[in-house]
């Protein structure tokens, strides 16, 4: 049985197997949770009628109804990301939607996955209670061009032993999002901003839409913050880091 807490109750009609969270403003109430909010646990993967097609959707509970919920200290399953892959072992949070995606660096997280799962499948997670994904202490070693992906957010790119320009591929910029950079051979190191968003160095003001940040001095760092949406600063940095 689920021990977080037996008074938990459904703010808006849920499903089974989703990611929750507590509604500030009403606390035994449950809402749907999504990326940087903290979780409270997963909804049991029981549902309230059997799933035929004939009767409508099978929620978890339906708005203003009791709801069962996996909590810190438990184990259990929740529906994983239509999109991303989980890995043995990481950290994951709250997608959009809430199913669970791999940690972003800086928000809190549900748990801990006890197994890989595919995209769109069911992931086995320990639940924690209200810790942070910190992934500022890795390294993250590439001598070739790179796509970076949300469990890289937060991590140090080196380019040591790059042979020649290296350029990594930034993710969507969303609020909150961090990316640190150090030049590790005297090649070019390049982060380049996803489509048409903007970077900038420490001077402040953006490069036009797809220009990126570069710099080829070995112990070059900078680290790169997504504070409004769509774009990216340099708030801090070593050396010299210019936009082209």
């Amino acid at each position: 049985m689920p021990t977080l807490n037996h008074s938990w109750v459904a703010g808006v009609a849920v499903m089974p197997s989703v990611i929750v969270a507590q509604d500030a403003a009403y606390p035994n109430q449950l809402k749907l949770a999504t990326l940087g909010m903290f979780p409270v646990g997963v909804t049991h993967e029981a549902g309230i009628y059997a799933p035929i097609p004939d009767i409508g959707t099978n929620y978890a509970a339906q708005a203003g109804n009791a709801c069962r919920v996996y909590g810190p200290g438990e184990e259990c399953q929740v529906k994983t990301s239509s999109t991303l892959a989980i890995v043995n072992g990481d950290m994951v949070a709250p997608d959009a939607n809430s199913f669970a995606q791999p940690a972003v660096h800086g928000f809190p997280i549900l748990g801990y996955a006890l197994g890989p799962s595919v995209a769109g499948e069911r992931t086995r997670v320990r639940i924690v209670d209200h810790e942070i994904c910190d992934r500022s202490q890795t390294t993250l070693v590439k001598t070739a061009d790179y796509t970076l992906k949300l469990e890289d957010l937060g991590k140090v790119i080196s380019s040591v032993g790059a042979v020649g320009t290296v350029t990594i591929a930034l993710p969507v910029a969303l609020v909150g999002y961090e990316i640190s950079a150090r030049v590790g051979a005297v090649q070019e190191l390049r982060l380049d901003p996803n489509g048409s968003e903007t970077i900038s160095t420490g001077t402040g003001v953006p490069g036009t839409a797809g220009q990126y940040a570069t710099a080829n001095a070995v112990g070059e760092t900078a680290t790169f913050r997504c504070e409004v949406a769509g774009h990216w600063s340099i708030v801090a940095q070593s050396g010299t880091w210019t936009v082209a």
